[in-house]
């Protein structure tokens, strides 16, 4: 996000805020569209899920789950954020990297505040209302602030060379410096806590973006045009890609039941959804575009 935010057209402060509360709106309507179908329609929501997130089947379940602020109320928040503050960064190009920093330190000592405003949850916290809360996410983009600024600003293209080769470098000693605070338990590692990840991991997971931003930056003139056409589609489309995926991720439950699966028939699973995902993303383009 901050890496696109620097280089893509300039807005103006209205048009910032209208695509930030139409994104933060758009987080609410795929919860409906995830929740209650499968809860009250379909009656095919997992009581497993209902455990897992301290809640119960009951109307304050569902309005809980209709409530909960994911990675698209995060995206519209964050967004307007850099947005913002972009300007300061372009003068000062490491506000971002001693922004994301603190950020990345802070947040883990607030996990243990779990505060009873619906509001504050999105700013800090451990909690099963707001998945992701600027504390600690935003940090990532304030870190791809940094780095768009210092894009920009490198105008031969063996200058941009040597920028992602010292991304590189830089990625592979956060990614081994935060390693040893990876839990390899499985199922800790994608259980509901997932979100609230201490400050080593956070680096870990730095170092893993600096290596694919800067993978992506060197094999992308080998790639065919079909490929960068599609990656350009995607990018695009990214909103409304997401918001497929999860409807028929939830939606799949009518088939599949919840934790009931081995991994090959998983893995079949997610071929078909992402088959369906992108299908169904290219026809509502072209149904768009007629």
């Amino acid at each position: 996000m901050g890496v696109s935010i620097v280089l893509s057209d300039k807005k103006n402060a209205a048009t910032i805020l209208k695509r930030g509360i139409k994104l933060f709106i758009t987080g609410y309507i795929l919860n409906i569209l995830k929740f209650y179908p499968t809860i009250k329609l379909l009656q095919v929501f997992p009581e497993a899920f209902f455990t897992d997130t301290n809640r119960l089947n009951d109307t304050k379940g569902l309005i809980g789950f209709l409530l909960i602020g994911d990675i698209l109320q995060f995206a519209a928040i964050a967004y307007i954020i850099c947005s913002f503050i972009m300007p300061y960064i372009r003068l000062f190009p490491y506000l971002g990297i001693i922004l994301c920093i603190s950020i990345f330190i802070i947040a883990p000592q607030l996990y243990h505040y779990e505060n009873s405003s619906y509001l504050l949850s999105f700013i800090y916290g451990k909690s099963h209302q707001v998945y992701f809360p600027l504390f600690p996410w935003i940090g990532f983009s304030f870190l791809g602030l940094s780095i768009g600024v210092w894009i920009e600003n490198l105008k031969l293209k063996q200058n941009i060379s040597y920028l992602f080769l010292f991304l590189t470098v830089v990625g592979i000693i956060l990614f081994i410096s935060g390693f040893h605070s990876f839990d390899y338990s499985i199922n800790q590692y994608f259980s509901t806590d997932y979100y609230h990840r201490t400050t080593g991991i956070l680096i870990m997971y730095s170092g893993e973006l600096l290596l694919l931003l800067s993978l992506i930056y060197f094999i992308s003139h080998k790639l065919s045009e079909e490929v960068l056409r599609f990656f350009a589609f995607c990018s695009k489309n990214v909103t409304n890609i997401y918001i497929i995926q999860w409807i028929l991720i939830y939606w799949g439950w009518y088939f599949v039941s919840y934790r009931s699966q081995s991994w090959d028939t998983l893995s079949l699973c997610f071929m078909i959804i992402t088959a369906l995902t992108f299908s169904l993303s290219y026809l509502k383009k072209i149904i768009h575009f007629n």
